[in-house]
């Protein structure tokens, strides 16, 4: 590849990416100068190239792909199992294995886009920049279509491998550990889908036979990687059995020494026996780890499957949502001092840090009204309208379907009616940054549309965080301070939520008077505020008897009463993503009665079920545990 032939290249990529290409001085201008600054240009850019820039780079990659060296996988040393899949231990760079049925593994990031810094030395960039800037085009394409990120666990994107020896990209994101923690029960269950969830798209993609697997989830995803191997080896030997010899070849492929003798020890004992293969006696140290990856993540996948099957089930569908339902990355303002210092830079200096530290702000003489009003104006414009909601709420829609639902949700954010739930069908006793109230509540109905007193502040939020005086808002109708319309004293105003309090006490009646089965699926709802979403959730199923299922969706707070038909999964509501992708459970109703006492039987194992004595202390200490009771209390009956 001649100097002038790569120079015409790099200057097409800097015209499409809108650089002056006449700008960019060279250290040098050799090939390989120029080289280097094409592949660090084409990795930084999301820019969608013209077709004649994508020629001449294709000549390019051509051109390096028919001098580089590959590695044939067949020519890898291996040992077959009693499924009749080879297994093989490669210390190397990936992107040079070959062959025409193989799909080699990206450890994506959750984005799905690839690495955009181009000194970064994770398999993502190498991977991206081997194959060329078409990976990422596709990528781009994949994304849009999957209309979620790839969160770790969940169902990756396939690609074609484009100027790499393989034939195809499969793309999975682990877990990310943070320094200095070690990996939670969670973490682990996430790591073992991400490669059974990769062996299964592997199987489903035309033309894969074989699969090359990096490690996942090490390096800066800060996996241990004495755990990760134990993991990888498990899934990978658990899939197979499962799967007798539906992939000719798996390659575990390893960057660092460490891992090779990682691997090296741990391959034998996690084959033996199962797979007839020869090795030394495994210690009952690793005998301990294979079997408790395993189980832990089996269990995961089969309280996923009972959950969508209890859903298919379903003639109706509660839905209960918590704080934790809208927790989404980067717009944590309530707990997160980084992103609460973003999105209100000027208002730290006060001595608040996140916006559960303000709920008492309006009580805080030592900060003026405008400047609270400052706060309060641009966080509710962030909260009901500027942040979007998650990609959760989509998938919760999707999950329900055409079923019949009702939303009970202590979130103000509006999300699930800005996500497309019916507002007929939502109620939100604890109000919504949608309104003003007269904080003397002055009369029954003095609530007042918030978007025009927001649209009069935010043009005028100083650099030092205040407004106006006189845009301080104040009620029209006497003149006192307002607020937001969200429960926070005896001044709350409930009339706005009083029509949809009552749709959803006759909601549910009917559904115990018709005979109605009915699952209902709890998100984030944790014991800030339990007699709005727990309490009386768990009162109605108990009511519906038999007839109700209940799904809690919980990382901290996942623990599910001993007396209902219940299933916890302890993480955020990602995991529904998963719950959708579920086929649910195979078989009759005995079948599935049979699931459901193994999976009541492990929640026992993990103590994650609450006494029935337990229950007794609340029925005493709140008077009653009647859901009829509970929802009065909050529309003021």
């Amino acid at each position: 590849m001649s100097t002038e032939e790569l120079k015409a290249a790099l200057m097409s990529v800097l015209r499409d990416g809108g650089y002056d290409p006449e700008s960019i001085e060279q250290s040098s201008e050799t090939a390989d100068s120029y080289r280097e600054f094409l592949g660090n240009a084409l990795i930084a850019s999301d820019t969608h190239w013209r077709d004649e820039t994508l020629t001449l780079i294709d000549k390019v990659w051509q051109h390096e792909s028919d001098a580089r060296a590959t590695i044939r996988i067949e020519d890898l040393p291996a040992f077959t199992t009693a499924h009749g899949t080879n297994i093989s231990l490669w210390k190397g760079d990936i992107t040079q294995l070959q062959g025409d049925s193989l799909a080699i593994v990206n450890a994506a990031n959750a984005q799905g886009l690839g690495c955009f810094v181009p000194g970064h030395r994770c398999i993502d960039n190498c991977i991206h920049r081997q194959a060329g800037p078409r990976l990422r085009m596709e990528c781009q394409t994949a994304m849009q279509k999957r209309g979620r990120t790839l969160s770790a666990g969940t169902v990756p994107i396939v690609t074609s491998a484009y100027f790499m020896p393989s034939s195809h990209v499969i793309h999975v994101t682990g877990p990310h550990v943070q320094k200095g923690t070690y990996p939670t029960h969670s973490d682990k269950e996430k790591l073992w889908q991400a490669y059974q969830l990769a062996l299964r798209t592997a199987s489903r993609t035309e033309g894969v036979k074989s699969i090359a697997f990096p490690c996942i989830s090490t390096g800066i995803f800060g996996f241990p990687q004495e755990d990760a191997a134990g993991i990888a080896l498990s899934a990978v030997r658990s899939w197979l059995a499962r799967h007798p010899g539906v992939l000719d070849n798996v390659v575990f492929n390893v960057f660092s020494s460490k891992d090779h003798a990682l691997y090296q020890q741990t391959m034998p004992a996690i084959f033996l026996d199962s797979d007839g293969f020869e090795s030394p006696t495994t210690t009952v140290e690793e005998e301990s780890m294979v079997s408790s990856s395993e189980q832990t993540a089996s269990m995961r996948q089969r309280t996923i499957d009972l959950a969508k099957q209890w859903i298919n089930n379903a003639d109706a569908v509660l839905i209960c949502a918590g704080a934790g339902m809208s927790v989404k990355e980067g717009e944590m303002v309530y707990t997160n001092p980084d992103d609460f210092a973003k999105a209100y830079p000027w208002f730290p200096k006060w001595g608040y840090k996140t916006s559960y530290e303000c709920m008492g702000l309006m009580g805080d003489q030592s900060v003026p009204q405008a400047a609270k009003w400052a706060l309060n104006a641009k966080h509710m414009d962030n909260m009901r309208w500027a942040f979007t909601p998650n990609e959760g709420y989509k998938q919760l829609l999707d999950l329900v379907g055409q079923k019949e639902y009702f939303v009970l949700t202590s979130n103000v954010d509006a999300c699930f009616e800005r996500s497309g739930f019916n507002s007929n069908n939502i109620y939100t006793p604890q109000g919504e940054w949608t309104y003003l109230q007269c904080m003397n509540a002055c009369q029954p109905d003095s609530v007042f549309e918030s978007r025009p007193y927001i649209d009069r502040i935010l043009p005028h939020i100083g650099q030092d965080g205040f407004i106006p005086e006189e845009l301080v808002p104040k009620c029209p109708r006497c003149g006192s301070d307002m607020f937001g319309n969200v429960r926070g004293g005896n001044w709350f105003l409930h009339n706005k939520y009083e029509a949809q309090g009552t749709a959803l006490l006759k909601w549910m009646q009917h559904k115990l008077d018709a005979g109605s089965k009915v699952v209902v699926i709890e998100i984030g709802a944790g014991f800030n505020t339990p007699t709005v979403t727990r309490l009386p959730v768990e009162s109605f199923a108990r009511e519906l008897g038999d007839r109700a299922r209940l799904i809690r969706i919980n990382p901290t707070e996942a623990s599910v009463p001993e007396d209902l038909n219940a299933v916890a999964l302890e993480e955020g509501w990602q995991v529904l993503a998963d719950i959708g992708e579920s086929e649910g459970i195979e078989g009759n109703k005995t079948t599935v009665k049979e699931e459901e006492r193994g999976v009541k039987q492990a929640l026992s194992d993990a103590d994650l079920l609450v006494s029935n004595s337990i229950r007794v202390r609340y029925a005493r200490y709140f008077g009653h545990l009647d859901f009829r009771k509970f929802l009065g209390q909050l529309c003021g009956d």
